[in-house]
């Protein structure tokens, strides 16, 4: 076909317009959103299991450092009860915390005895892991490893979580006439200070522990009592009112010093509760 009669200089502009608008059109045109890339079931799965590894590795960890601070903060409890304590004998020329304290009226025990030394003693007479928020009301009613002890005195109920030294009452000490050779009777029987326990974490508001107590054989077979305390009225076994396990298999202890620190529940028999306490290291509860 000949086509030597059209005139290229009328096309030329048509195709570069043309061009123009196909470059336009390139340069401006919309472009289409790309498709958001979703996590595979298989990747979740796998996300939520390195997390639960995670809490199962981190929770144990955080239960110890909790467990560690309610232990610190029980030491320093005891501790303040023991300052309490002490300057209740500057107060009343070295005589002993008695029994039934007179001065502040009643059969109210240690608890009325050293109110006064101490600005709101009264909130370091619970152990964090024996809270007031645990109390069960009700008189005479036992604590156990994890609940407070209720006391009925003349001034009404009291509350905690520690027991008192017992063989450091005074002279109107209940067992003292029983017990001669073993309560400390003044301020110059005590002399190896940091083995006299004042305070320590109990079941009941005092004890009197000695030697001859021995019920390891009953734990052994039942190791609820580490819970419940090995307790027995009278001067029975009085070692089981403070042998509980409160802070993994110890207790928290202020020694006459003004130290305080956990011991181990086989160690218990091995420090100086009365004056003639002679040292056990036979006691395993294993």
């Amino acid at each position: 076909m000949d086509l030597s009669f059209i005139n290229l200089s009328l096309i030329h502009p048509i195709v570069k317009c043309l061009t123009k608008y196909k470059d336009y059109k390139m340069e401006h045109r919309t472009k289409a959103p790309a498709a958001k890339r979703a996590f595979t079931l298989i990747e979740l799965l796998v996300v939520i299991s390195i997390i639960a590894l995670l809490l199962a590795i981190l929770m144990p960890a955080l239960g110890m450092v909790k467990e560690k601070a309610k232990a610190l903060v029980c030491s320093t409890n005891n501790r303040t009860l023991c300052q309490a304590y002490q300057l209740y004998l500057a107060d009343y020329d070295d005589k002993f915390v008695p029994y039934n304290d007179v001065v502040n009226a009643g059969t109210n025990l240690w608890m009325n005895s050293i109110s006064d030394t101490i600005d709101d003693v009264k909130a370091n007479r619970f152990c964090p892991a024996a809270p007031e928020s645990k109390v069960e009301e009700g008189v005479g009613r036992r604590g156990d490893y994890r609940k407070p002890w209720g006391w009925s005195g003349s001034t009404g109920l009291s509350y905690g979580s520690y027991a008192i030294n017992g063989w450091l009452y005074g002279p109107d000490d209940p067992w003292a006439s029983q017990f001669p050779n073993l309560d400390f009777e003044k301020y110059t029987d005590v002399t190896r200070l940091s083995e006299v326990p004042v305070f320590s974490d109990g079941i009941w508001v005092d004890s009197w522990p000695r030697d001859v107590d021995d019920f390891q054989a009953q734990i052994i077979t039942n190791p609820e009592y580490l819970k419940t305390g090995y307790y027995i009225d009278g001067m029975n076994q009085n070692m089981g009112r403070v042998c509980i396990d409160r802070h993994g298999m110890k207790i928290s202890i202020s020694f006459f010093d003004g130290h305080a620190e956990l011991v181990k529940l086989e160690d218990l028999w091995t420090l100086q509760w009365h004056k003639n306490f002679n040292v056990r290291r036979d006691i395993s509860f294993r």
